[in-house]
């Protein structure tokens, strides 16, 4: 970064040296239904807004929202699909007891003419 022409306070404040403990992923952070997983804080280099260790980022934001959206976009496909899959099996139950209804028809006929 110094050859980069980076002054000194960025470098402080910004490009922190990187810790070995930064580094390691630990099992609290990778289980996805720990309670209190929201208040984690993630090393600096992970972070969109480097300067800013607030909750308030505007890239951080727009980066939820888009992932919102393709989380709610996926969702609808996903109930879709479900809704066709129930819709094919009804269908399929369907065309099974109108070929039963039939049969039991010729039965009844076949038994009436004997």
């Amino acid at each position: 970064m110094w050859r980069l022409g980076v002054d000194e306070a960025t470098l402080k404040d910004v490009y922190q040296e990187i810790q070995p403990s930064q580094l390691t992923v630990d099992k609290k952070v990778t289980e996805e239904n720990r309670y209190g997983q929201g208040s984690d804080r993630l090393a600096w280099f992970w972070r969109f807004n480097n300067v800013s260790d607030t909750h308030e980022d505007r890239w951080m934001d727009e980066c939820k929202w888009y992932l919102i959206f393709h989380m709610v976009n996926w969702l609808q496909a996903k109930a879709r699909w479900q809704r066709w899959e129930e819709e094919l099996s009804l269908v399929q139950h369907e065309m099974g007891w109108t070929v039963s209804w039939f049969r039991q028809k010729k039965d009844e006929w076949d038994r009436r003419y004997q």
